[in-house]
């Protein structure tokens, strides 16, 4: 698996595309766990199920660690729940990138 992140708008998909192993990377697995989270899903538990799936492609996730906290509680849990993905996914990962302004840099 590789998984590049960043910020909205931010070119992760021209930029995993340009990476050439995977002409259709998964797009936006964080709106993933948002409706995993809507429907009541564990979103740790809908990660683990995902996971098999996902460990031959290309993964992009939105980054919200850099933002402000969200007032809401329903919001705060959502950030949460996304960065433990994002630790869970780049610790399975092979390459791990961050896209800023169209330019990913490798950190793993």
């Amino acid at each position: 698996m590789i998984l590049v992140f960043g910020g909205m708008y931010q070119g992760k998909t021209d930029f995993a595309r340009g990476l050439g192993k995977d002409p259709d990377p998964v797009p936006d697995l964080t709106a993933e766990i948002e409706q995993a989270m809507a429907r009541g899903d564990d979103p740790d538990e809908y990660i683990d199920k995902r996971l098999p799936e996902l460990r031959d492609r290309v993964v992009l996730m939105n980054d919200y660690s850099q933002g402000l906290v969200p007032m809401s509680p329903g919001q705060r849990a959502f950030r949460e729940a996304c960065g433990r993905a994002m630790i869970r996914l780049a610790r399975e990962s092979s390459e791990v990138y961050r896209v800023f302004c169209g330019i990913g840099t490798r950190i793993k």
